[in-house]
């Protein structure tokens, strides 16, 4: 016999309360990832701003955790654009998700129609769509979003990282002085919310990387400093100025060429000891690995010393397999494997440097790798 909504008038009270119970859908936890690797299962997220994420343990008082120690949180229940905006991002159309999760931030700007039922929506909405715009290397788009997000949810713990993506779009751009000026006032935001003392030093660190009044040795002893001062406190703070350091001397080198050799060596430790140090996020993975890759090709004595340009080939393949969403060293990468396969000269191999070629100007057009990679196709 099926049993309608309007035959539970006929049960018993306790008998209704009870079915109620089981048809009821249970309510499903959050999962906070930390920094360190830690999973925070079966627990459900109450608020998050730049005082801390505050969530409840399945059992057990609230606990509020520094937003410097979140790495990413996994919302069992989500609007159902944002839902939409994921399964694009599945299926690798990140150009529709991006699309999306800017349409929902703009509608929650004019109605917050979501605020109540999902209150950290429209800021995650925000970052999301930086990350897309930034993997897409649309700076003009991280700039605007980011520019959104500070207007109208100025206590987000997203307010941060949204800075540092545009300091750094607009130095990719080129743009350093609009970057200096950027991260300027990230610390003017550190220092008026009194927030961690990480959030100073990533502050310092895009200062050194983007810095266009520093010369070369002063910023690579500003990022001495930030790698002594991060040390095991911070370490993706620490792998980050690691990548850093290495990529400021091999700069050296191409303005000081008597230093090449020096600078390379010097550079090479440095990548190495970025890779093999855990709690590095892809972004820091993905320059170690260009960075080694490019020491392996700079130094290879002559054409012929195929070990060398061999091994470069790898690692650039693996970064851009890896990590081809790391606008800063997936192009980069993919065209100099491409030069790899020239220089090892056999007939397969140009075969497969015109392939690679054939990609960068496929899948990262408007980039200076693709005018390089059509330079280089016969």
């Amino acid at each position: 016999m099926t049993i309608r909504f309007a035959d539970t008038a006929l049960l018993p009270t306790a008998l209704v309360c009870a079915a109620l119970l089981v048809l009821a859908p249970a309510a499903r936890p959050d999962t906070i990832h930390t920094v360190s690797g830690e999973r925070l299962q079966s627990v459900t997220v109450e608020s998050e701003s730049l005082a801390g994420v505050v969530y409840k343990p399945a059992r057990g008082a609230a606990v509020t955790l520094p937003i410097e120690d979140v790495d990413r949180i996994e919302y069992e229940r989500r609007p159902a654009l944002l839902d939409k905006a994921a399964v694009a991002v599945a299926d690798g159309d990140s150009a529709t998700a991006l699309a999306i999760y800017r349409e929902y931030l703009s509608a929650q700007v004019d109605s917050s129609s979501d605020t109540r039922r999902f209150p950290w929506a429209a800021a995650y909405a925000a970052r999301r769509a930086i990350e897309l715009a930034h993997s897409q290397r649309d700076w003009d788009a991280v700039g605007a979003v980011t520019d959104i997000l500070v207007a109208n949810y100025p206590d987000s713990r997203h307010v941060p990282a949204a800075y540092l993506a545009k300091a750094d779009a607009l130095a990719l751009k080129g743009d350093r002085a609009a970057a200096g000026a950027t991260l300027r006032e990230l610390s003017v935001l550190v220092e008026s919310k009194g927030l961690a003392p990480y959030f100073a030093l990533e502050t310092r660190l895009g200062q050194a990387m983007v810095g266009s009044d520093l010369t070369p040795t002063a910023r690579l002893t500003e990022l001495e400093k930030i790698s002594a001062e991060a040390g095991s406190k911070f370490p993706r703070l620490f792998v980050r100025s690691l990548v850093a350091r290495g990529e400021a001397l091999l700069q050296v080198g191409f303005d000081e060429p008597a230093r090449r050799d020096e600078m390379i060596t010097k550079a090479r430790e440095l990548f190495e000891r970025a890779a093999a140090t855990p709690g590095a996020d892809a972004r820091s993975q993905a320059g170690a690995k260009t960075g080694l890759a490019e020491c392996l090709f700079l130094g290879a004595d002559s054409e012929s010393d195929k070990d060398a340009i061999e091994r470069a080939r790898d690692l650039y393949l693996r970064v851009a397999v890896l990590f081809p969403d790391e606008a800063q060293y997936a192009p980069r990468a993919l065209f100099f494997a491409g030069r790899c396969f020239d220089l090892l000269g056999g007939e397969n191999d140009r075969q497969r440097a015109q392939r690679l070629y054939g990609e960068v100007i496929r899948l990262y057009p408007g980039t200076p790798w693709a005018e390089e990679a059509r330079n280089q196709r016969r």
